[in-house]
């Protein structure tokens, strides 16, 4: 008897224990993603903010091969929400050397504003992949008093496309080439305005470039990235957004229910696709993949931790009716 009372006693103790403890645990709050942090995860080759303030060298956040400068206004508004800077092309351009494009998709991305009224017939590259004297695939935009602006694209395909640019706002272009399908995607704003056929880049590698033209026409740059792979519609929606705020995530608030209420109403514009928002109790949202990371472990570790509990006491009860 009095091994019985001792055996359940050290049970109901270690039981209590462990459940304080799973009680104890949260699930990780949301947090919200930059804009840096979002490009990121869509894991470019090369991607630069453009926000130096002097200097001639670009930053490159991806593997840190960077970039260079030449004849460029540094440190102008830029086109995302946190006031990072851009920059005003002028007469000069951005470069990145050696980027590898035979055998693979690819996609270049960047955001671009024009000043009202260019120069008739003005032109400026938004991306430029080009071996000297050889082999280039491009879109610039260009201006003509009679046609308005247009997207020229170019490699073995020239297409000349007719766009609803607005000048001095900000616009987001991204191109991109299957290597599967031998078709150029080209969206501006996250809408599809081409979709054609094409062949890859035959040159084993190629600088980037963008900004540089002889023609006069007042243009922007901001956050550019390359990549060795397409996009999806959802990366390129979820993007856009995110240049306009961050995803922010309003930290639940863990009730006994359990009931998760958001403490802020801050959504990002304009609305991401569908397959991006995730559902978690009650409060919708967009969260990083760390935060999901988190939150699966907090259930693992509770779930390890419970089992082990019934397993103890399941040992002390089989111990006890053996004596």
């Amino acid at each position: 008897m009095h091994d019985h009372k001792h055996h359940t006693t050290r049970a109901a103790i270690l039981l209590i224990t462990v459940l304080t403890l799973l009680v104890g645990l949260q699930p990780i709050p949301a947090q919200a993603l930059t804009y840096p942090q979002v490009i990121l995860l869509s894991q470019p080759e090369r991607y630069a903010r453009l926000d130096e303030t002097s200097g001639t060298i670009i930053t490159d956040l991806a593997y840190g091969i960077n970039g260079s400068y030449s004849s460029v206004t540094l440190n102008q508004s830029g086109a995302i929400y946190d006031g990072n800077p851009g920059i005003l092309t002028g007469s000069g351009s951005v470069t990145y050397p050696s980027i590898g494009l035979v055998g693979h998709s690819y996609a270049c991305e960047a955001w671009f504003k024009v000043a009202s009224t260019p120069a008739n017939n003005a032109v400026r590259s938004i991306c430029n992949l080009s071996v000297s004297g050889g082999e280039s695939w491009y879109v610039n935009l260009g201006y003509n008093t009679a046609q308005g602006y247009k997207l020229t694209f170019g490699h073995l395909t020239t297409l000349q496309l007719a766009t609803a640019v607005t000048p001095d706002a900000w616009h987001h272009m991204v191109c991109q080439f299957n290597y599967t399908t031998n078709y150029v995607e080209i969206y501006l704003d996250t809408t599809l305005i081409a979709n054609f056929a094409d062949s890859s880049f035959t040159t084993a590698n190629a600088r980037l470039t963008a900004g540089n033209s002889a023609t006069t026409m007042t243009f922007y740059l901001d956050e550019i990235a390359y990549y060795h792979h397409t996009l999806t519609v959802g990366e390129i929606n979820n993007h856009y957004a995110a240049a306009a705020a961050a995803f922010v995530t309003a930290t639940p608030t863990i009730t006994e229910t359990p009931t998760i209420t958001p403490t802020s109403t801050n959504t990002p514009t304009p609305t991401p696709p569908a397959e991006f928002p995730i559902t978690v109790g009650s409060y919708q949202g967009f969260v990083s993949l760390s935060v999901s990371a988190g939150e699966a472990a907090s259930v693992i570790v509770s779930t390890m931790l419970l089992v082990g509990v019934l397993f103890a006491i399941g040992l002390y009860l089989i111990r006890w009716r053996r004596r």
